[in-house]
């Protein structure tokens, strides 16, 4: 879904309202999260059959991340960050993507839109926690910059090997969401032009071969019946009978012609002048 946005005299220029990250952030809302309230109440029935609580001071309760993220802002409640978001656990992941350049780690589908949402400043947050989740916070960048740069060199690697004669295989194991709306984007584009260009090579096999042979040349060409056609001395053919060509006339015969037809003619009348 996209608006045109109006920069000034020049043309409008493409915004994304709703793409497939803001639909994802939208889905990872339902991961359940747990939080200890400073709060108590009893266990609450929402419209669509789900209960949430109930719901006592100090003690953890576990909520989806979008009544987590509502209740945080009334500072009515603790987050606790789930433990693939713990700095212990990010320094080991961290380590074992930058050993293995050929696989991908496992993480949770929806780990960086879980991140993004739990990890923002708030003002309520205090000095010590605030800096743990700033090392939280750079350490899944690096995460998300190494997945990434794993992701373009997979596709460095099918421009380079591939060709109308073979595509190559990648592993992708461990994708998660993120990652997938980045392949569809670029990933897919090479492969489109991949599949498109092994097409051509398949269609260029099947056409027919020409022989050598049906080709006609002025040395082979000859003439055939007078009543169908005749073939001329460049290889061409003229269509039709042919008419019968006698022998060509003597020099007598064509002064004879001409004394008869001279003879033939009358004497030419003497025009009459004044004198006469």
């Amino acid at each position: 879904m996209t608006s045109a946005v109006h920069d000034g005299p020049t043309e409008p220029r493409r915004v994304d309202l709703f793409n497939e990250y803001h639909f994802s952030s939208f889905a990872a809302q339902e991961v359940p999260i747990t939080v200890i309230p400073r709060f108590a109440m009893e266990k609450v029935e929402s419209m669509n059959g789900a209960s949430y609580g109930p719901f006592s001071p100090n003690y953890p309760v576990e909520v989806p991340l979008w009544l987590a993220l509502y209740v945080r802002q009334t500072d009515s409640c603790k987050v606790q960050l789930p433990s693939y978001l713990r700095k212990d656990y990010l320094q080991k992941v961290l380590e074992r993507e930058r050993s293995n350049e050929r696989s991908f780690e496992r993480l949770p589908f929806y780990f960086f839109e879980i991140a993004k949402c739990l990890l923002q400043s708030t003002s309520h947050a205090s000095t010590s926690s605030a800096t743990e989740e700033g090392e939280v916070r750079r350490l899944v960048r690096d995460l998300q910059h190494i997945r990434q740069r794993k992701l373009q060199d997979s596709m460095a690697v099918l421009e380079g090997e591939g060709s109308p004669m073979t595509i190559p295989g990648i592993k992708l194991t461990n994708i998660i969401s993120t990652e997938l709306h980045y392949l569809r984007s670029t990933f897919a584009v090479v492969l489109t032009q991949a599949a498109a260009m092994d097409s051509i090579r398949h269609q260029t096999q099947r056409l027919p071969t020409v022989s050598t042979a049906a080709v006609s040349t002025p040395s082979t060409a000859t003439r055939r019946t007078r009543d169908t056609f005749e073939a001329t001395p460049d290889g061409g053919e003229e269509v039709g009978a042919s008419p019968e060509v006698g022998p060509a006339p003597s020099v007598t015969d064509t002064m004879t012609t001409d004394t008869t037809l001279t003879a033939a003619q009358p004497p030419p009348k003497k025009r009459r002048t004044l004198r006469q």
